[in-house]
């Protein structure tokens, strides 16, 4: 253990948005999707549940928080095929301070 932390805990994803604390979970079962967003600071909580396994849970709650308040929107997150993962990495090392990385593998 580094002592470093990590933005999860007991199944909760600790995020922020609008500079206040999110915490959402999400699942899928047997073509079920569900997302359960938390947005603390503004006293928030969006429940999607859906019964088609394409859904993306997790969009629909972050749409419907940024209809009901602007500022809730989420971090833009760049995505990159496999074959450009080490510019991804050059990229993300350069503008560390910038966001996240996310590399999306294809079939994943």
């Amino acid at each position: 253990n580094s002592g470093k932390t990590y933005p999860y805990g007991m199944g909760w994803a600790m995020d922020e948005r609008g500079g206040k604390p999110m915490q959402s979970h999400g699942g899928s079962w047997q073509g079920f999707r569900t997302q359960l967003s938390r947005f603390i600071g503004d006293d928030l909580t969006v429940a999607v549940l859906a019964n088609l396994a394409q859904a993306d849970p997790g969009r629909i709650a972050d749409g419907i928080a940024v209809i009901l308040d602007p500022t809730l929107k989420a971090a833009v997150r760049h995505t990159y095929p496999l074959a450009d993962a080490a510019q991804a990495l050059a990229d993300f090392t350069n503008n560390h301070t910038v966001g996240k990385l996310v590399i999306t593998m294809p079939g994943a």
